[in-house]
């Protein structure tokens, strides 16, 4: 749809718009569209790539905004890794109580209960592929507080970058391979 429009906005355009082209930034297809096809922009990225698109301008607007340091959230982050070997496991509790089970969730909810889990539930379908296929042409504002704050003050905390949901998987994958164990060390070079 961004595409089409962007068209609609060079009409001396005759040539072919390429199938990447929807990875690639509203600057960037404006350039290739206003050079008549000629002017294209780097390769997007592939796999085995340590960067990717999303994350080259976010680290570009950090750049711009002069950010040195993570957000507090983040360093919080960072350290509660840092501190806490298995983080996937919830903290102990001091006491647990039995949970009715029901076929389905009453029209009034007053207490929590255990339904069984669906058959064929779309959900288990939505994987970081998914997404990066189904919303590819979606763009969307990225920024590490949502929604952002009037009177945050740190730039670290205002950042934003606009991209598509195709490039934040690639963007979450290349963080995945570079910064497994959030580093805080790593914070602003991988955002």
């Amino acid at each position: 749809a961004e595409i089409q429009e962007l068209l609609a906005l060079f009409p001396d355009f005759t040539g072919d718009v390429p199938e990447e082209a929807k990875y690639w930034t509203k600057g960037d297809l404006e350039l290739f569209l206003g050079s008549g096809g000629q002017l294209r922009p780097r390769e997007t990225a592939k796999p085995e790539d340590l960067t990717c698109p999303l994350l080259s301008r976010a680290r570009q607007r950090l750049a711009e905004l002069r950010v040195s340091e993570a957000t507090s959230e983040y360093a919080s982050f960072c350290r509660h890794r840092s501190e806490h070997s298995a983080v996937h496991l919830l903290p102990a509790v001091s006491e647990c109580t039995a949970v009715q089970r029901a076929d389905r969730a009453p029209a009034l909810l007053k207490v929590p209960v255990v339904v069984p889990r669906p058959k064929r539930w779309c959900g288990s379908d939505w994987t970081m592929d998914f997404w990066k296929r189904s919303q590819s042409n979606d763009w969307w504002r990225f920024r590490a507080r949502s929604p952002a704050f009037e009177h945050d003050k740190k730039a670290a905390d205002c950042a934003d970058v606009e991209g598509s949901a195709s490039e934040y998987v690639d963007y979450a994958r290349v963080l995945q391979k570079m910064d497994p164990d959030c580093k805080q060390d790593s914070a602003v070079a991988f955002p």
